[in-house]
């Protein structure tokens, strides 16, 4: 028997992000177990791979492809989250790269590193699942190592809470998922989410289950992207997580959960549109209110910016409320600029907890006279959170609002709007700690060069990518190709 390796690559190169990510994920956990001296390069190498992966992916951009009968769709919106998803890992590596504290200094790069990649593949196969079991596989691959992340810190008693309730709420909501799974299939009688639109169930053998198995879905993706009232585990795990994990559970899963939200709703639940598009309204009313108001008295910024990020998945929410191409373009559009500029804030966050032992907001005094640029870079990332112009978040805030208003939800967008003026007070109470209050210690702060490529990529983000035309042009393209795909 002869193999054409020619025609094994063509068959593969579809997955050739996830296969590359993959092989890095076990070269590293290899290289760690057998070659005791060359820890130090093994982020290097982590990084390498990532890169590769994301140069094999924009190689697939003008493919547009249905592979396994179905279950593997790679299309543009797949790729477009498998550059982001692999972006957002690149800089999770880095700052664990730049740690200095022992969850990655020792047991960091055996476990941490390898997980994160790990985790990656698992949101690479989420963006390109186009069945039912796929997709659900993707999501634990994506969730199992996260709640290990959470718990890495072993001696310190918060780490250990923060993955106990993590991996207990979290398997809860795979419970409900998987049953809104079940409903699903029982009703239409196959798994790919293409064909189960053209179930007869939505036509005179409409059954309300279907409406019970959308509410259980939703409350699965819920727990994912920390929507209100599915997000009660998201305060404690990011204040107990190692706060490099923290950055990478508040960016990755969020997009992560976004794409299946786009994938199971828009594709195969398209037919409920009606119904599935005011729960989305109502999770965003929730989200909005629950997290700007709950991260009003924090005194952790941690749990603060745990809270905000329920706020910003309101905001998000209120654009697939709309079920419009804007409504979609402005989803993409927002969580890249939202996942950078968090990575940029919980940088900021390392690096002030590395150096004064706590992630109080009081220990935010007088950063602007310790270090000047983490104080800049905390400034852009949560004013550009806060929506003010004509920094990203203020541009990304405003098509939010405009697919809701262009869709006739008025209220939404009124209530999103007003919770973004409340949140500047809370922002701006942590900028009052590093602009207008003496330090207690007036010893300056170093950064680490790996932690300041995070810094410098996601300032640039926050300041200028919702300026670029050229991006603009891009996401709402992929919104779309994706929707035209669907005859929408």
């Amino acid at each position: 028997m002869t193999f054409n390796y020619l025609e094994i690559w063509r068959a593969l190169r579809p997955l050739s992000p996830e296969l590359i990510v993959l092989v890095t994920a076990v070269l590293v956990l290899l290289l760690d177990a057998f070659w005791v001296k060359g820890k130090k390069v093994l982020g290097g190498i982590s990084l390498f791979g990532i890169i590769l992966a994301g140069l094999a992916a924009a190689t697939l951009w003008d493919d547009q492809l249905s592979l396994f009968k179905g279950f593997f769709i790679l299309d543009h919106l797949a790729l477009f989250f498998k550059l982001t998803f692999l972006l957002i890992a690149a800089l999770a590596v880095l700052l664990i790269k730049g740690t200095q504290n022992l969850i990655c200094k020792t047991q960091g790069i055996k476990y941490c590193v390898p997980l994160i990649l790990f985790i990656t593949c698992g949101m690479l196969l989420t963006a390109s699942a186009g069945e039912l079991v796929t997709l659900f596989l993707s999501i634990e691959l994506m969730s199992i190592p996260m709640y290990v992340l959470a718990a890495s810190r072993k001696k310190e008693p918060r780490s250990s809470e923060a993955g106990l309730k993590y991996f207990i709420l979290g398997a809860l909501s795979s419970v409900f998922f998987l049953y809104g799974l079940s409903l699903i299939y029982g009703l239409s009688g196959t798994t790919r989410l293409s064909v189960i639109l053209l179930s007869p169930s939505f036509g005179a053998d409409f059954s309300p289950v279907w409406l019970l198995g959308i509410a259980f879905l939703l409350a699965g993706v819920g727990f994912k992207i920390i929507a209100a009232p599915f997000h009660m585990w998201a305060p404690d795990v990011y204040e107990g997580a190692p706060t490099p994990v923290t950055a990478f559970i508040a960016a990755g899963p969020k997009a992560a959960g976004l794409v299946i939200l786009l994938r199971l709703f828009y594709t195969a639940l398209s037919p409920f549109k009606a119904e599935w598009v005011f729960l989305f309204a109502v999770l965003s009313l929730l989200s909005m209110l629950v997290g700007n108001l709950a991260a009003l008295p924090q005194t952790s910024i941690k749990r603060m910016l745990a809270y905000s990020g329920v706020a910003h998945m309101g905001y998000l929410l209120t654009a697939l409320a709309a079920g419009s191409a804007e409504g979609v373009g402005a989803a993409l559009f927002y969580i890249i600029i939202y996942a950078l500029t968090a990575m940029g804030a919980f940088a900021v966050v390392f690096v002030v907890e590395e150096a004064t032992g706590s992630d109080k907001i009081e220990n935010f005094a007088g950063l602007a006279k310790r270090s000047p640029a983490l104080a800049f870079v905390l400034a852009i990332t949560l004013l550009s959170a806060a929506g003010l112009p004509p920094l990203s978040g203020f541009i990304g805030k405003f098509y939010l609002f405009a697919s809701a208003c262009g869709e006739k939800l008025y209220l939404l967008a009124l209530i999103g709007i007003l919770t973004s003026v409340i949140s500047l007070y809370y922002y701006l109470g942590v900028l009052r700690q590093a602009y207008l209050v003496e330090p207690k210690d007036p010893e300056s702060i170093g950064i680490p060069a790996p932690c300041a490529a995070v810094l410098i990529v996601s300032a640039l983000a926050a300041a200028a990518l919702g300026l670029l035309p050229a991006f603009t042009t891009w996401t709402f393209s992929v919104a779309k190709s994706f929707l035209a795909g669907l005859g929408m």
